[in-house]
């Protein structure tokens, strides 16, 4: 991929740095996230052959889009912004905020300094596109647009490449990349999901201490079984309604499905056992 598009040596090491940089230091959506999140997107263009059905230039824009997804994300949801009155929601008007800041920064540290624009020896037409695919992708990782995605899914087979098919691609991928911890492999799952906890106690933390409603389902996290509980939920009613579409269409991605099967049988395993512990007690 980035053997086909035309960067100046050494720019996208400092941009790199610039977006590390820029990322906060807050348990879940830190660097080490977007990190994440640009591994599975790789992994998902090479297992699944995107690259039958995506150019060169979109499958960079899906690279760059899944490693800033989250640039300088505050630690609390778009809910939270919005309820706040954040800067975020309301210089964005309430609609997804957070990516839409997401977005913006990552243009900003490419485009203010010489040494980090990546865009500088592009075509308009590359440029016009990249933007384009970037933008598209960071949007879609706003949980709202997961409904939509599972509905179109269940319809959708990949056939012969056109604009419709190939943003639609870039959004999927890179929103499956950034919910991928339930379809990880045990150790790192466990641990992001620890962390994704944090958070959102954090969170309702903070709820409480603002005088908000606090978000039911960011409580009661750093219990075992009120984790097991939130895995069990989050893959029965988010997870296996989007991937159910996403292992049909690519078989090629039934390792991720069998971690999946993993991950759900632990977690349900924790809660059965708290049954028994709290029927004896």
């Amino acid at each position: 991929v980035f053997d086909n598009v035309t960067i100046a040596p050494g720019v996208l090491l400092h941009f790199f740095q610039e977006v590390k940089a820029n990322y906060r230091a807050i348990p879940f959506h830190n660097f080490h996230h977007g990190m994440s999140t640009l591994h599975y997107t790789f992994k998902m263009i090479q297992v699944a052959k995107l690259s039958e059905h995506l150019g060169h230039a979109e499958m960079f824009a899906m690279l760059m889009a899944a490693l800033c997804h989250d640039v300088d994300h505050r630690g609390y949801n778009n809910a939270f912004e919005i309820m706040t009155r954040s800067e975020l929601a309301l210089r964005y008007n309430d609609s997804s905020p957070l990516e839409n800041h997401h977005c913006a920064r990552t243009f900003e540290l490419a485009l203010n300094k010489d040494e980090c624009n990546f865009f500088q020896d592009l075509d308009q037409g590359n440029y016009n596109l990249i933007r384009k695919r970037m933008i598209a992708g960071i949007l879609a990782t706003d949980m709202k647009h997961h409904g939509q995605h599972v509905t179109i899914l269940k319809e959708f087979e990949v056939g012969e490449s056109s604009e419709s098919q190939s943003q639609f691609l870039v959004e999927v991928v890179l929103h499956a990349a950034d919910i991928s911890n339930p379809f990880m492999p045990s150790a790192p799952s466990q641990k992001w999901c620890a962390c994704l906890n944090e958070e959102f106690s954090l969170q309702a933390e903070k709820e409480a201490e603002l005088g908000l409603p606090v978000t039911s389902f960011m409580c009661g996290l750093r219990e075992p079984q009120g984790a097991a509980k939130s895995v069990l939920g989050f893959i029965d009613f988010v997870i296996i309604p989007f991937t159910s579409s996403v292992f049909r269409i690519w078989p090629e991605l039934d390792e991720m499905r069998q971690f999946l099967d993993q991950n759900r049988a632990a977690a349900a395993a924790v809660l059965e056992e708290g049954k028994k512990v709290t029927t004896k007690t």
